[in-house]
C-alpha cells in the first residue's frame, strides 16, 4: 500500500479483485506478475541468446575458434584479434600536438581547438568565473598548452576549460 500510496487494506482489495479477473497474479515467491509481462521477458531472453549465438558464430568465423576449444593461459586469444579494434565507435588516441605532429612527419593533424567542445552555456560559465577577461584569449591560452604538449587534452573538455579558467582567473586582474 505505501508503494501505491494507498491504505492496506484498500491496496489488498484492489490486488485480489485484479487477481481474480486474471489481470495478474501472485508468483510462488510471494510477487506480483502480469503474463504479458512473462511473455516480453520470455522474448527477450530468445533475442539475447539467439544475438549470442550469431555473435559467436560470427567470431569462430572471423578467428576460426571454436566455443569449446582448450586455450592456455597465454593463448587465450589469437594475434589477429589483439590486434583488430573490436569497437568500431572507439576513436583512436591520437596526439593532437602540433609540434608532435611535425616531428613525426604528420604535420596534418589538426591544432586542437577547445571552441570545437564548447556550448553557449559553458562559455557563459567560463565568462561568469572570469569577468573582464577575453574568452578567446584565454582558450588560446589553453588551445597552445595542449599543442604545444605541456598538457593532454582532457577527456571531459569543457569542465576541463572552465575548471583552468577558475585556476588561472582567480582573484587576478585580466592583462
Amino acid at each position: 500500500g505505501k508503494l501505491c500510496n494507498m491504505q492496506r487494506a484498500k491496496c489488498i482489495r484492489i490486488i485480489e479483485s485484479l487477481v481474480q479477473k486474471n489481470q495478474i497474479y501472485i508468483t510462488e515467491d510471494g510477487r506480483i506478475s502480469k503474463n504479458r509481462c512473462e511473455e516480453e521477458l520470455r522474448e527477450i531472453r530468445k533475442k539475447r541468446e539467439k544475438s549470442s549465438e550469431s555473435g559467436k558464430k560470427g567470431a569462430e568465423k572471423r578467428y576460426g575458434i571454436k566455443e569449446n576449444q582448450e586455450v592456455s593461459d597465454g593463448d587465450a586469444i589469437s594475434d589477429e584479434m589483439a590486434n583488430t579494434n573490436t569497437n568500431k565507435n572507439q576513436k583512436e588516441k591520437t596526439n593532437t600536438s602540433g609540434e608532435a605532429a611535425r616531428q613525426e612527419g604528420g604535420g596534418n593533424q589538426r591544432p586542437y581547438s577547445i571552441q570545437l567542445y564548447l556550448s553557449d552555456s559553458d562559455l557563459s560559465e567560463a565568462r561568469k568565473h572570469a569577468p573582464k577577461w577575453d574568452i578567446y584569449s584565454l582558450m588560446r591560452d589553453y588551445d597552445r598548452g595542449i599543442n604545444q604538449g605541456t598538457r593532454e587534452p582532457p577527456d571531459y573538455p569543457a569542465k576541463a576549460f572552465i575548471g583552468w579558467v577558475k585556476a588561472k582567473t582567480k582573484s587576478k586582474p585580466p592583462p
